[in-house]
């Protein structure tokens, strides 16, 4: 893959993330945080899985404009360094309104915030990646479409149709502005979730946009990407975020009320329970 190619495609990527420019000589990388923001255990919510789009954004909207600011400050990160917006997001062959955390950190840092959110949203994981590494080992695919195009309901029918051409392409993907970003995750062993190898991930990828109107594969790369995760049925309380945060659990939890209080709202509000 020649290199102009890939970076052409980066740097639009790029730009959308460096929202947070540091001017010192030792600035940190940006990273992006990818979650959601309705919980996956403790808050019984049988009717929100199929719940239309628009409820469930309204509620990513609300975490994040008034609860991930929180978190952050919680986590030791200043609130003001970090940009979070609401895109539609895949998991497992669904899409669902995901929020994405760009803030300027090490990665170690980005590990300790993505924990906490974790903690404060009861999710089963967060993704951490740094899409300008120079150094990573998983590979993402970037595919752009038409300004203003890229819906939730366009997000999801891409989605399926990669799937359909394999099951390894339903695993996940992130969305900002009008770029899907798809990552051939790999686990602690070094192999793909998916099943593919990463050539195999490219040339579906490809043929998945080229089969889809309008859809141009933007640029490939290997980024660094890890999922920070909890197990909630063997940590039913967030035990493996927990133990990176216990200086700040009481705060945490405070917040995790805070986060309570929203969804039994809009859980009463639309029905869900």
């Amino acid at each position: 893959m020649p290199a102009t190619w890939r970076m052409r495609g980066w740097n639009a990527l790029l730009g959308l993330l460096l929202v947070v420019v540091a001017t010192a000589a030792d600035a940190q990388p940006v990273q992006l945080l990818s979650f959601e923001a309705i919980p996956v255990a403790q808050i019984a919510l049988p009717k929100a899985k199929d719940a239309p789009y628009a409820q469930k954004e309204d509620v990513a909207r609300t975490v994040a404009d008034q609860l991930v600011p929180a978190i952050l400050r919680a986590a030791g990160i200043d609130s003001g360094a970090a940009r979070t917006q609401v895109f539609p997001g895949g998991y497992l062959m669904r899409t669902d309104p995901a929020l994405q955390t760009r803030v300027a950190a090490t990665e170690a840092v980005a590990g300790r915030l993505a924990a906490a959110l974790g903690y404060v949203l009861r999710q089963g994981s967060v993704l951490v990646s740094d899409l300008a590494a120079r150094d990573g080992d998983q590979l993402q695919v970037t595919l752009r479409f038409p300004a203003r195009s890229l819906t939730s309901e366009r997000a999801q029918a891409f989605f399926a149709k990669a799937a359909q051409l394999d099951k390894g392409l339903g695993g996940g993907y992130s969305a900002l502005g009008d770029a899907m970003m798809f990552i051939n995750l790999r686990g602690a062993d070094g192999q793909p979730y998916g099943g593919l190898d990463d050539d195999r991930f490219l040339a579906l990828m490809k043929q998945a946009c080229e089969g889809f109107q309008d859809c141009a594969v933007d640029g490939s790369g290997k980024i660094r990407s890890k999922l920070v995760a909890n197990d909630w049925k063997t940590a039913p309380n967030g035990e493996a975020y927990a133990k990176a945060l216990s200086d700040v659990l009481p705060e945490l939890e405070r917040l995790r009320q805070r986060h309570t209080a929203m969804i039994d709202d809009a859980a009463a509000k639309n029905g869900w329970k």
